[in-house]
């Protein structure tokens, strides 16, 4: 986008979405491996029902596990006739919240999925590491680009559910590993962004 707008004269610079960490000792990440046979918990927020979303292929692919709960932020009228067909077990706001309660919603999952359509840099999966909670995502941003994060968290396929499914098993009998390549990974995207606001202000 930003090179589009350069070759059409615009002083354009591209700067990428960061979230701000918290403290070591504040964070409360669920790193142990999980049994998935006794259920998992999984959070799908920030959705709705617009297709690009992609709601409902995640939601399908949640059925693959048993006594697992979902946590859907918001949720739409057809996306409750749609869980009440499939018999999935969920708990739900009808409406968008502030961020700060989001926040305490994605502590409780030990996993939370975003694998949308299309995204430009999406600020939730991020916002679910730094509380501790791995998050899937689409093939649709540079996010953990040249790190082995990406290859656990990144759904090629954002219409198949069973890949959702196998990416959800791989990550979760892997967490510690997951979350400890997002500290290293995040720790030099840090650096980049302040310098390219560094870059931006000076230049």
């Amino acid at each position: 986008m930003t090179e589009f707008y350069k070759k059409l004269g615009y002083n354009a610079y591209y700067i990428m979405n960061n979230v701000k960490s918290k403290e070591e000792n504040e964070k409360e990440e669920k790193n142990k491996t999980k049994n998935i046979e006794d259920g998992i918990s999984i959070g799908i927020y920030n959705a709705h029902s617009r297709e690009l979303k992609n709601i409902y292929t995640q939601l399908l692919a949640t059925t693959f596990f048993e006594n697992s709960k979902i946590d859907i932020v918001p949720i739409s009228k057809e996306i409750k006739e749609y869980l009440n067909i499939l018999d999935i077990e969920y708990t739900c706001i009808d409406k968008f919240i502030p961020t700060e309660e989001l926040m305490n919603r994605i502590k409780r999952n030990d996993i939370n999925v975003y694998v949308t359509f299309t995204e430009c840099s999406p600020m939730f999966p991020m916002e679910s590491f730094e509380e501790g909670v791995p998050c899937l995502i689409g093939n649709n941003n540079d996010y953990f680009i040249g790190s082995k994060l990406r290859e656990y968290v990144c759904v090629d396929r954002e219409d198949d559910p069973r890949e959702i499914r196998d990416k959800i098993k791989i990550v979760l009998e892997n967490k510690e590993e997951v979350l400890k390549l997002y500290r290293e990974w995040k720790n030099n995207f840090n650096n980049e962004v302040k310098k390219q606001v560094k870059e931006f202000l000076e230049g």
